[in-house]
C-alpha cells in the first residue's frame, strides 16, 4: 500500500515538474525548444546507459519524460513550414527518441523479468526447505 501511495506522490510531483517545464519553455523559439528536447533526450540516454542507477521510480520518471519529449517534438511545427535543416533536426530527434523509448521499454521488461525470477527462486527455495524438513523429520 505504501508503494502505491509513494508512486502516486512521485507521479504527481513528476507531472507538476514536467508541466512547469513545458509552460516555461513552450513560448521559446524553435531552436530553443529543440535544444531543450535534445537536453531531455541526452539526460534520458545517460540514465538508460547507467543501469546501476535504474529503479522503478526512475522508470516512471523516464516514461513520463519520453511522453513529454514526444509531445514537444510534435509541437515543433507543421513539417511543411520547416526548412531542410529543421526537418533533418526533427527527424534525428524523433529517431533518437524512439530508440530511447525502446530501451526504456526493454528495461521495464527486464525489471519485471528480474522480479519474476526473484519470486520464482524464493518459491523454489521454500519448496526445497519444506521437502528437506519433511525428509529430515521422517
Amino acid at each position: 500500500m505504501a508503494d502505491k501511495k509513494e508512486t502516486t506522490q512521485v507521479n504527481f510531483r513528476i507531472e507538476k515538474e514536467l508541466l512547469d517545464w513545458i509552460d516555461a519553455h513552450s513560448k521559446k523559439s524553435y531552436s530553443d525548444r529543440t535544444t531543450l528536447i535534445k537536453r531531455s533526450i541526452h539526460e534520458l540516454k545517460i540514465r538508460v546507459e547507467k543501469e546501476e542507477l535504474f529503479t522503478q521510480k526512475q522508470l516512471i520518471i523516464d516514461k513520463k519524460r519520453i511522453k513529454i519529449v514526444n509531445d514537444e517534438i510534435k509541437k515543433l511545427g507543421p513539417i511543411k513550414q520547416l526548412n531542410k535543416k529543421e526537418k533533418e533536426n526533427l527527424f534525428d530527434l524523433s529517431e533518437e527518441k524512439e530508440i530511447l523509448e525502446e530501451a526504456i521499454m526493454q528495461r521495464e521488461t527486464d525489471e519485471h523479468s528480474r522480479e519474476y525470477w526473484a519470486n520464482e527462486i524464493k518459491e523454489l527455495e521454500e519448496e526445497r526447505r519444506k521437502r528437506r524438513d519433511k525428509f529430515i523429520s521422517s
